[in-house]
């Protein structure tokens, strides 16, 4: 587990683009928790939890919008927010790998 915050670590300190991913995925997270705060009326933990599950696609349906217009918010937060997930996912899986690791030492 160590290993894997360490991973991340690196990856926001030499990556540009995981950091641009990491923090278009927060970003995608906040708008979605304010929004459906205001037009729910969720609470910050409800519209929090209801952000994640859609954008890590678990999605298990205990909360559902209401209204039109969080249905078609939902719709943009869900196309942004799992293409970003998954490419940053995928930078990290990538560099998981020893053989693949940016991090890794070269020899000489």
């Amino acid at each position: 587990m160590l290993q894997l915050f360490y991973l991340l670590y690196k990856l926001w300190k030499e990556n540009p683009e995981f950091r641009a991913l990491t923090v278009t995925v927060l970003g995608l997270n906040a708008t979605g928790v304010v929004f459906y705060m205001w037009m729910e009326k969720w609470s910050f933990i409800d519209a929090l939890y209801f952000c994640i599950m859609t954008i890590s696609t678990i999605g298990y349906g205990d909360l559902t919008p209401t209204t039109h217009v969080s249905k078609l918010f939902t719709i943009f937060l869900a196309l942004g927010g799992i293409g970003s997930f998954i490419s940053m996912a995928a930078i990290v899986s990538k560099n998981m790998h020893p053989s693949n690791s940016p991090f890794r030492k070269k020899k000489k």
